[in-house]
């Protein structure tokens, strides 16, 4: 027996009182998995809603061998479980459980790409090698290798974007760390689990994806339901801004050392092969000019039609591409065309490069690094151009489009465009 006067949880606190609304709720959540039935639940603040959910659930997932996995919304309530809930659970159930934590791909260190930055330290920013010493230091004491254990600054942050695990540059059984990697650890520990915690982003693309992320389950507990909505919206909406275009131009080309192009042009060097990427670079660099006019246009025009502050103070705008009306907002939709046609010739002569080096024989282990992050540079500068199409260039009466634009401040003040579902 675990709750009642005589409970495991009143011999595990002094002054326990028991709630009549969360055994209640821990019914209605036992009797919704052992019948195969939906459960809506409304549980007010007090009710001990985790610990009603987290008992039926341990339970089912023993009896039954079968995982369940417990969604989250927010990384308060995430860690709230993982640090207390989960923690008490384990102490008053009369069996013993696992848990695992599993989140998106791109939470997790991938350690091959760390070390392939920390052998590129010459143009390192102050920024990056403050974030790099951090990260050193944070490895000798981290088990998971999840992001949210850092306190990373805005520098810290853009780097972190290079040395995330991502499955466009995951090089599977040729990574000399895969044994160490810690978004397959996690999965694999997920794959033995009772009890799964993760995230609504997450569980959202495990349905829609082809290749599951999370392991086989037949039940969930969606905790902070009324989030899953927006969460849906969000997740399957597309956003861009300034910053993340600006950023994936860098990191495909901009002339840099260590940028995407450059990496081509080396290692076709390395190789004996002929190769010339002077129209990519040459559209590349109109791309980048288009790029910052096109953002100063979509800022004035959100200034001068916007009438709505978000909570954090930027000016919001709704728009409807093909609707809106002046000389300035067909001026943007010329220079979005214009970004289209930079980015396919861009993407189709990097793309044919790319593929050229790919296919050579017996490629050692850093030329297939090098050619990994040649590829996740290549996906991230193809998934800006294909946003700003569809945010600007083409329109779909399920989605609502919006602008938000910082008032004032920075010499090019941050933008967003975002559109997600009705």
């Amino acid at each position: 027996m675990i709750f009642g006067e005589i409970g495991t949880f009143a011999k595990a606190f002094a002054s326990f009182e028991e709630r009549p609304g969360q055994r209640k709720m821990m019914n209605e959540v036992h009797d919704a998995f052992n019948d195969h039935a939906h459960a809506l639940i409304e549980a007010g603040t007090g009710t001990g809603k985790s610990m009603a959910y987290l008992v039926p659930s341990a339970y089912y997932a023993k009896t039954k061998k079968k995982p369940v996995v417990i969604s989250t919304y927010t990384i308060p309530l995430q860690e709230q479980l993982l640090q207390r809930d989960l923690r008490l659970l384990a102490s008053v159930l009369p069996f013993s459980i696992k848990t695992a934590v599993l989140k998106g791909r791109g939470n997790y260190l991938d350690l091959r790409k760390f070390e392939h930055a920390m052998q590129q330290p010459d143009d390192d920013s102050y920024d990056v090698r403050l974030t790099k010493a951090q990260i050193l230091i944070w490895l000798l004491e981290t088990d998971y290798g999840d992001v949210e254990e850092l306190n990373l600054s805005s520098g810290g942050k853009t780097f972190w974007l290079t040395v995330q695990s991502d499955g466009v540059s995951d090089l599977g059984k040729y990574n000399p760390w895969f044994s160490r990697c810690f978004y397959h650890r996690s999965r694999r520990n997920a794959q033995s689990a009772d009890l799964i915690i993760t995230n609504h982003a997450l569980l959202l693309t495990d349905v829609v994806q082809s290749n599951a992320l999370l392991p086989t389950y037949s039940h969930a507990v969606i905790d902070e339901a009324h989030h899953l909505e927006e969460a849906a919206s969000n997740h399957f909406g597309v956003s861009t801004s300034y910053l993340s275009f600006g950023f994936a131009i860098s990191r495909l080309g901009e002339g840099q050392d260590h940028s995407a192009i450059q990496k081509l042009l080396k290692l076709a060097k390395a190789h004996g092969l002929t190769l010339t990427l002077k129209n990519a670079e040459e559209a590349l660099s109109l791309l980048k000019e288009d790029v910052d006019e096109l953002f100063r246009m979509i800022h004035v025009f959100a200034l001068g039609e916007g009438n709505n502050a978000t909570d954090v103070g930027r000016i919001s705008y709704v728009f409807k591409s093909f609707s809106e009306q002046g000389s300035l907002w067909q001026a943007i939709l010329e220079c979005a065309m214009r970004i289209q046609l930079h980015g396919e010739k861009t993407l189709a002569e990097v793309t044919q490069a790319y593929t050229l080096v790919s296919e050579e024989k017996e490629l050692t282990y850093a030329t297939r690094a090098t050619l990994a992050d040649i590829q996740a540079a290549i996906a991230m500068f193809e998934e800006q151009v294909q946003s700003v199409y569809e945010l600007l260039l083409e329109y779909d009466d399920q989605f609502v489009y919006w602008i938000e634009a910082e008032p004032k401040g920075q010499k090019m003040p941050l933008i967003y465009m975002q559109s997600r579902l009705k």
